[in-house]
């Protein structure tokens, strides 16, 4: 009769310790999972001056970064994209997308940020300024809003043209 208790305390403490592990390992695969998602995503934001592509998610969970830089491009901030790019890069608005996508992002901006500039210092002296940044300007604009219509909220083509027509027309 003396085990009959001990046997009943045992094997409610083995089904308690079973549901608890059950429900740490549902916990951490929910995590790893995550995890794992996120360091799918990239995204374009600043670093040390310059524009970075970002993989992983712009978050952060108990001190721990959910992303790092995947790739240093090179473009400065200050010096290679216009007002409205920078802002994007700054916001990290550009999130949620494939490598590709980034580094195409970031190639358009670059293109579209001279073309303006060009169109701006350029437009005065010389006689086929005029034609010239509007057809390259419709011709990348094409391009950059196609691939990026599925990712992004903003694309290089929608943000860019408030930029160029303050000064253009």
């Amino acid at each position: 009769d003396a085990d009959s208790p001990r046997r009943g305390v045992l094997g409610r403490r083995l089904i308690w310790a079973a549901v608890v592990v059950a429900v740490l390992a549902l916990l951490g695969a929910g995590l790893y999972w995550a995890y794992v998602w996120s360091q799918r995503q990239y995204y374009v934001g600043p670093a040390d001056g310059q524009v970075a592509i970002y993989q992983g998610i712009p978050q952060e969970v108990f001190g721990f970064e959910l992303s790092h830089v995947a790739r240093q491009t090179g473009v400065s901030l200050a010096g290679d994209l216009t007002e409205s790019y920078r802002q994007q890069v700054e916001e990290a608005s550009l999130r949620n997308v494939t490598l590709e996508q980034a580094v195409e992002w970031v190639d358009d901006a670059v293109a579209q940020s001279r073309s303006a500039r060009r169109e701006t210092l350029g437009g005065a002296g010389d006689r086929a300024a005029s034609p010239a940044p509007s057809r390259a300007a419709a011709s990348s604009a094409s391009p950059s809003g196609e691939p990026a219509a599925g990712a992004p909220s903003r694309t290089p083509a929608a943000a860019d043209p408030s930029g160029q027509t303050s000064q253009g027309g």
